[in-house]
């Protein structure tokens, strides 16, 4: 995956990305809630290594982890960052119209 995947994507349907690296622990526990979710999900989730996919990163203009985010059309539409529970993703979700069973 590159920026101008993810760019040429968002145009055909909305993409989430989430942003992440290794190294973080906050976003070990926000890939759970979201790893919990997934099956219900009808977008993928993209995950975006910020060490390895700088230019993505940069792009986006994501300088702290974690971020997921809904790109459309190449921009940013909505952003949530830090921690958070299954409950709340699953709430911020529904209020960027994500298609949740």
């Amino acid at each position: 995956m590159n920026l101008e995947t993810i760019q040429k994507e968002s145009f055909e349907q909305p993409l989430y990305l989430f942003f992440t690296t290794r190294y973080c622990g906050t976003c070990r526990g926000f890939q759970r809630s979201i790893d919990a979710l997934v099956k219900q999900l009808h977008y993928p989730i993209i995950t975006i290594d910020t060490e390895i996919m700088r230019d993505i990163s940069k792009a986006f203009d994501v300088s702290g982890v974690p971020v997921l985010m809904r790109v459309e059309k190449g921009l940013e539409i909505a952003r949530r960052s830090g921690s958070t529970t299954s409950e709340e993703l699953l709430e911020w979700l529904r209020q960027h119209h994500f298609e949740v069973a």
